[in-house]
């Protein structure tokens, strides 16, 4: 059982990582890192202790980001609400905190694919965080709730069929609570949207600060710490590969001029490191979680 939330400070910014569970996924090679030559493939898993033979499915822990700036509570995707049986978890752990949903003022999505907006709405249909404004790129929005052209994406034709319905179901309830943004836009005072498009038309990166530290939030432009040492590895759901690769280097170069913490949504609970580079590529140190007082 993953934990459910986990606590930190940056600079005035009370920080929490909260759990909506995990996903298990089948094929993780295929899913992860399609167009990885195997024989590399196989050598960086074996360093991290798995074997590319036995590698079957992949448990990832789903990790939304809380970030309390004093005045503002700021809600960072929403996860998979009923995607698996053992996702959905966010408002629950989030009451936990002593947080109920009315009490979310900002809710930014990165992008629009079913892990990170399944949690917009409530058993009723309606938002899920009543009194929240939701905030999404424009180019994301316009693309997921027309008629999503998903042909270019390496998934069978059933798994397109299933994402391109996710903007009908999951954006479109929001209308009424919705800003539309564009990257590089200050959505709170120290937290800025960054452009990160690639894995999808509008996806967002997320920058906080405060004080002088950073935080940067990666989303699905990093799916798996193997991308930041090959960052020009792509994922079948990547709408665009060569693209999704340029957001990758550009966010590891300025995660790494900034020193900031990295938050990788899929990476392991609670998903926060640093990164710093290694010639052409980058390495990845997970952040030394603290359990005591």
């Amino acid at each position: 059982m993953p934990a459910a939330s986990y606590e930190f400070r940056l600079g005035s910014f009370r920080c929490v990582v909260v759990s909506d569970g995990t996903y298990t996924y089948a094929n993780p090679a295929l899913t992860f890192f399609l167009d990885a030559p195997e024989e590399r493939l196989r050598e960086k898993l074996l360093a991290n202790g798995v074997r590319l033979d036995r590698w079957t499915e992949f448990v990832s822990d789903y990790s939304c980001l809380l970030v309390d700036t004093g005045s503002r509570r700021v809600l960072i995707d929403t996860g998979g609400g009923a995607l698996s049986s053992t996702t959905g978890k966010l408002r629950a752990n989030l009451r936990s905190l002593g947080l109920p949903p009315e009490d979310i003022d900002t809710v930014i999505l990165t992008h629009a694919h079913s892990d990170h907006v399944g949690g917009n709405l409530g058993p009723d249909g309606r938002p899920a965080f009543p009194a929240a404004r939701y905030k999404i790129a424009r180019s994301e929005w316009e693309f997921w709730t027309a008629e999503p052209d998903l042909s270019r994406l390496r998934i069978p034709a059933h798994l397109q069929k299933v994402l391109a319905s996710v903007g009908r179901s999951h954006l479109l309830p929001l209308r009424g609570q919705v800003d539309l943004i564009e990257p590089g836009e200050e959505i709170e005072p120290g937290v800025r949207s960054v452009d990160s498009s690639g894995h999808t038309p509008g996806h967002l990166a997320v920058d906080v600060s405060s004080q002088g530290e950073h935080l940067l939030y990666v989303s699905d432009a990093i799916l798996h710490p193997l991308h930041i040492e090959e960052p020009d590895w792509s994922a079948a759901v990547d709408v665009s590969p060569t693209e999704a690769a340029e957001a990758r280097r550009r966010l590891l170069r300025r995660a790494s001029s900034q020193h900031a913490l990295v938050h990788g949504f899929h990476f392991p609970f609670p998903g926060l490191g640093h990164v710093g580079p290694v010639g052409e590529a980058w390495r990845w140190t997970p952040w030394a979680v603290r359990t005591g007082p």
